[in-house]
């Protein structure tokens, strides 16, 4: 079989496992994440937990991307809120 076909067939492939991928129902993708609540708790103090027990763990802390701010700085040139998304970070 040709490269290209090949290559065409792989690509097609993709395309429909990421477009079947919606559909897995969501309780088989969540097994093994546990989720927790903590209202009226203050993000910045829930992050800082976090970052704390994943270094009790013996693991490195991601690094922490201030993306809201550079979401601010171009959401006027997008015709957006600059406050949209606040002090989102990743």
């Amino acid at each position: 079989m040709p490269r290209r076909l090949l290559r065409a067939l792989r690509l097609a492939a993709i395309c429909c496992a990421l477009a079947l991928a919606p559909a897995t129902s969501s309780s088989a993708r969540a097994e093994g994440i546990a989720v927790e609540h903590f209202p009226g708790v203050p993000f910045a103090d829930l992050r800082e937990a976090l970052a704390d027990a994943i270094a009790d763990e013996g693991l490195s802390a991601p690094v922490v991307s201030r993306f809201g701010a550079m979401l601010e700085r171009t959401a006027p040139d997008l015709g957006h809120d600059p406050a949209l998304y606040g002090d989102a970070e990743v």
